[in-house]
């Protein structure tokens, strides 16, 4: 994450700007060393306060969607053809 070139929005905001609106609770848990499914939420800390940017929360999403196995049409086809469906 660049502090230069990203549009930077406090942690405790993000939520704002995610689908769903996840509780700040989840966005820590994202920004931790575990992650989501071993995905990091990147974040910087400046002055005191925790921040992502938009590009991150992108990022993000795109990364975990990448790891649903079942989060695109071919995976789902693939699962239901093994099924013998």
């Amino acid at each position: 994450m660049s502090l230069n070139n990203e549009t930077l929005i406090l942690l405790a905001k993000a939520g704002k700007h995610i689908p769903g609106n996840p509780h700040i609770a989840t966005l820590w848990r994202w920004a931790s060393p575990r992650g989501f499914k071993g995905i990091q939420l990147e974040t910087r800390k400046c002055a005191g306060k925790r921040f992502t940017s938009r590009e991150s929360i992108s990022r993000f999403l795109a990364r975990t969607s990448a790891t649903d196995p079942l989060s695109s049409e071919t995976s789902a086809e693939a699962a239901l053809a093994a099924d013998g469906i």
